[in-house]
Order: structure tokens, then C-alpha cells, then sequence
């Protein structure tokens, strides 16, 4: 009888549509991504260098590469900072489930341009905001068309 019942479970299972078990295991793999990965993911996605995304959790581009290879733990704290800093869903952060990000992610581009734009001297600066003006008026007249 015993065997009966096996080669009714065996059929069931052989039944199954192909997309229920690569469903699951799909969930079962983007579960057991670690933090790290999803550090390192997130950073890639903000196209973000190791040194930014440290500066703006305030520490070391040395401690990210040592965060991102396993090779550090990451404590609350920093946790905390990851979420704040840059819209993570915390969940996500600690599980890999959920949304990544809790509102749009930030965009660093205004504020490398700033930066950049302050180191130059003043006769770089004017003109780069008369060649920025130029380009606007070839956008609007691009729009227009």
C-alpha cells in the first residue's frame, strides 16, 4: 500500500507545471542572497563609487570593499545609515524581501555637478553656465519639433 501512495505523490509531483517549482526556487534563491550582495547591489545601482557610498554613511571605502566581501559585519548602526541615507526598505536590506527602496531612490547627479562646478576657477564656471545655457536652448528647440 505503501507503494501505492509514493507512485501517487511521484505523479502529482511530475504533474506540476513547470513554473510552480522554478517559482519557488526563484523565492528560495533571492531569499538567500546575503546583505552583502545587496549592499553591493544597491551601490552599483546609485553608480555609486565604494568611496561615495562609504563618505555619505560616514566611513571608509575600505570598510565598504570589506563589507562587500563578507569580510566585516555590518552592525544596526549602519544598517540605520544605509536605510536613511539613501530610501532602503529595511526589510529588504536585512531579508531581500519587499521593495528595494522606500521612496525613489537618491540622485547624486545636482550634487556632483556642484561639486565639480566649485573646483573649477571663475573663468571655467562662467563658462560653463554659458554653454549650459546654449544647451537648453537646443533642448527647448528640440521639444518644440
Amino acid at each position: 500500500m505503501s507503494s501505492k501512495i509514493l507512485k501517487k505523490e511521484k505523479n502529482s509531483i511530475a504533474e506540476q507545471p513547470f513554473f510552480y517549482y522554478f517559482e519557488i526556487i526563484r523565492g528560495f534563491m533571492a531569499t538567500n542572497v546575503s546583505m552583502k550582495d545587496r549592499i553591493k547591489a544597491l551601490r552599483k545601482e546609485l553608480k555609486l563609487s565604494q568611496n561615495e557610498f562609504g563618505k555619505r554613511i560616514y566611513i571608509s571605502q575600505s570598510l565598504v570593499t570589506e563589507i562587500e566581501a563578507g569580510n566585516s559585519k555590518i552592525n544596526n548602526r549602519l544598517i540605520q545609515l544605509i536605510v536613511s541615507q539613501y530610501n532602503v526598505n529595511k526589510e529588504w536590506l536585512l531579508t531581500g524581501k519587499g521593495g528595494k527602496f522606500t521612496m525613489p531612490p537618491p540622485d547624486f547627479k545636482k550634487e556632483r555637478l556642484l561639486t565639480v562646478f566649485n573646483e573649477l576657477d571663475d573663468m571655467l564656471q562662467d563658462y560653463l553656465l554659458l554653454q549650459s545655457k546654449e544647451l537648453l536652448k537646443i533642448q527647448k528647440k528640440k521639444m518644440r519639433k
